[in-house]
C-alpha cells in the first residue's frame, strides 16, 4: 500500500509543476492560493480516502464563480458516464432535476455520439455546441432542456475528457450563465484534467 501512495504521489508531482508554472505565473482572478491548496490537499496522507468528485467539482466551482461543475466516471462495459458529484449551483439544479424526475448523481449517460467520444478523449475542456442537449446526450427530455433554458437564458456548457494512460476515466462539465470560460482560465483547466484523471484512477482502484 505505501509504495502504491508513492507512485500516486509522484505522478502528482510530476503534474504539479506544469500546473503550478502557469498558474502561478498568471496568478488569474487571485486564484494562486486556491490552487495551491488543492494540490497540497491532493498529497496529503488521507486524500484518497475522502470523497475525490466531491473536492474535484467543488474546487472548479470556485475556479469558475456562478457555474454548476460535474464530475462524471467512465463505465467501460456500458459505454457511459456516470455522474458522481455536482457542486456550484447545485440546489439549483437539484430542485429542477426533481421537478423534472431526474436524479443526476449517479444517472448515467451512454456515449452513443461519436463527437462526444472524441471530445472527453482529448484530455482538454471543450465548448458543447448546443450546451445542455449534446451534453445531455439525449437522456434528459427536450421539455426539461428548453425550460433551463428559459429559466437561466443564455449559458455555456463545457466539457472535458479524464484520461489516464491514455485510458478515458471520466470527465467534467461546467455550466456557465451569461459569461464563456475565458482563455486563461481555460488552460488553467486544460492542465488540471490529467491531475483529476491521475486522482480519479488512484481513488477507483484503492
Amino acid at each position: 500500500m505505501e509504495d502504491r501512495i508513492k507512485k500516486f504521489i509522484r505522478e502528482v508531482e510530476e503534474i504539479e509543476r506544469h500546473i503550478l508554472d502557469y498558474s502561478l505565473s498568471k496568478n488569474i482572478n487571485g486564484n494562486k492560493e486556491l490552487i495551491f491548496d488543492f494540490i497540497k490537499r491532493v498529497k496529503s496522507e488521507n486524500f484518497l480516502n475522502e470523497d475525490v468528485f466531491k473536492t474535484e467539482s467543488e474546487f472548479l466551482s470556485k475556479l469558475v464563480p456562478g457555474a454548476a461543475v460535474s464530475i462524471g466516471v467512465y463505465n467501460k462495459e456500458k459505454n457511459a458516464i456516470v455522474v458522481k458529484s455536482v457542486s456550484g449551483l447545485k440546489a439549483f439544479f437539484e430542485s429542477l432535476m426533481k421537478f423534472g424526475g431526474i436524479n443526476l448523481v449517479e444517472k448515467e449517460f451512454p456515449l452513443e455520439d461519436s463527437l462526444a467520444t472524441v471530445l472527453l478523449n482529448s484530455g482538454k475542456i471543450h465548448k458543447v455546441p448546443k450546451g445542455l442537449k449534446d451534453v445531455a446526450l439525449k437522456k434528459v427530455p427536450d421539455a426539461i432542456v428548453n425550460f433551463m433554458d428559459d429559466i437561466l437564458g443564455p449559458f455555456y456548457v463545457y466539457s472535458g475528457g479524464l484520461t489516464y494512460e491514455d485510458n478515458l476515466i471520466g470527465n467534467v462539465v461546467i455550466m456557465i450563465r451569461g459569461n464563456a470560460i475565458g482563455g486563461e482560465i481555460s488552460e488553467i483547466i486544460d492542465r488540471m484534467l490529467p491531475l483529476f484523471g491521475v486522482i480519479n484512477h488512484y481513488y477507483l482502484n484503492r
